[in-house]
């Protein structure tokens, strides 16, 4: 069982060219511990530069729910840095009911969501109709 970040750099002395690693299945029912660690994903990213896919998520597709995640990660940050005001010395976030998001990261959601309704859809069909 791998419970934290470091247990995985004897894993990265052996395969440092790793493309796949599953610690968790893509549901998330069976993980590793280390899984349930903050930025678990950007951290086992972070490294192994080769990886292409974790836990089933292809990573350097730039649609994928992953990059997806984190560009919107980043623009959520971008959004409460301008939302803060400078009051007393202090600062302290506006409250807004809803996150700033860029027009394009929106489209590139909805393409992703289109695309994954798509291929459950298949998959539904695929176990349903007989071969």
């Amino acid at each position: 069982r791998i419970k934290a970040p470091r247990d995985l750099l004897t894993l990265k002395s052996i395969a440092p060219r790793l493309k796949q690693l599953f610690l968790q299945t893509i549901s998330g029912t069976l993980q590793n511990p280390v899984c349930l660690k903050s930025k678990y994903a950007a951290t086992v990213k972070a490294m192994f530069p080769s990886l292409q896919v974790l836990d089933g998520m292809r990573l350097n597709y730039p649609h994928s729910l992953y990059t997806l995640g984190v560009q919107l990660d980043e623009e959520f940050k971008k959004a409460a840095e301008k939302d803060q005001d400078v009051s007393g010395g202090r600062e302290e976030a506006k409250k807004t009911k809803e996150p700033v998001v860029s027009p394009q990261l929106k489209e590139d959601f909805s393409s992703a969501i289109t695309k994954l309704q798509d291929v459950l859809k298949e998959c539904k069909q695929a176990c349903v109709s007989p071969v």
